[in-house]
């Protein structure tokens, strides 16, 4: 009986210590949540384009990679595209599909961010800002039209 207890007790603290950190677990699908966002072949912005992904398409996101850092964030979603490893950078998707009624946050987590009456890249802040404005149907952000809005201030694209 006693065993059990420390059993039951281990567990417990493990699975505090895992929802405290706020890990998720994988494999876990998102959802592409830009106009269009490049994969990559590593977890840099220097990496070979592998394909370009639509708003919506969703990936099966087998886990995280710390690489390039992107508007002071550095994760990345590992998956598999065409049995391949491929990444995309967490700002550009979220765990929701982002055409079904509902929204959903960025893999990097709900920044809050507005647009706030700014509509020129020199106008915005900050990139959090400059994907919210392009979220919002601000499509001139994005002169490239690869998904990533402001360039000079969003790197990635």
């Amino acid at each position: 009986m006693r065993t059990i207890r420390k059993t039951v007790f281990v567990v417990l603290c493990l699975s505090l210590i895992f929802i405290l950190t706020g890990q998720t677990s994988f494999p876990q699908t998102y959802y592409i949540s830009v106009r269009q966002a490049n994969a990559r072949s590593c977890p840099q912005t220097t990496c070979e384009i592998v394909a370009q992904l639509s708003r919506g398409t969703p990936i099966t996101v087998e886990g995280t990679e710390t690489g390039a850092s992107v508007s002071g964030n550095r994760t990345w979603l590992r998956f598999t595209y065409n049995g391949a490893t491929a990444y995309v950078h967490s700002s550009l998707a979220t765990t929701r599909n982002p055409n079904s009624s509902g929204g959903g946050t960025t893999g990097g987590g709900s920044t809050g961010a507005s647009c706030n009456g700014a509509r020129t890249c020199s106008q915005m802040t900050s990139c959090a800002q400059a994907q919210a404005c392009l979220a919002a149907g601000r499509t001139s952000l994005d002169r490239d039209r690869d998904g990533v809005p402001c360039e000079n201030i969003c790197p990635g694209g």
